[in-house]
């Protein structure tokens, strides 16, 4: 096996992109494993073994993200509720959503936060 290649049980030999900017090839299936131990730059969700590209807005979408994730900090003891931008979510068994920003009770024991 070459440096920067992994091979996975019953799939071909594929690149390691960790750290990369750049998306796997479409036909591409990822275990949630891979997923999982896998860090993005920028982050990218998992969908069904898919990996997909996160629409990253513009500079509004921006602004409007700041002052909603600033908003819920604020309110936080007023809501009860806790706010934290751009965390990985898992949303089904085999989805995985990185939401612009998650208000609501993110104990530590809540099974559908991922890091």
């Amino acid at each position: 096996m070459s440096t920067g290649t992994k091979a996975v049980a019953g799939q071909r030999e594929r690149r390691d992109n960790s750290g990369m900017a750049t998306l796997p090839a479409s036909d591409e299936l990822w275990t949630v494993r891979e997923y999982l131990s896998t860090s993005w730059s920028p982050g990218r969700e998992h969908v069904d073994g898919r990996i997909e590209e996160r629409n990253l807005g513009d500079k509004e979408h921006s602004i409007i993200q700041r002052y909603f994730t600033v908003l819920f900090a604020i309110k936080r003891a007023e809501w009860g509720v806790e706010v934290l931008p751009e965390l990985r979510t898992q949303i089904a068994a085999t989805n995985f959503r990185v939401p612009d920003v998650e208000p609501g009770n993110h104990s530590s024991d809540t099974p559908s936060i991922r890091h």
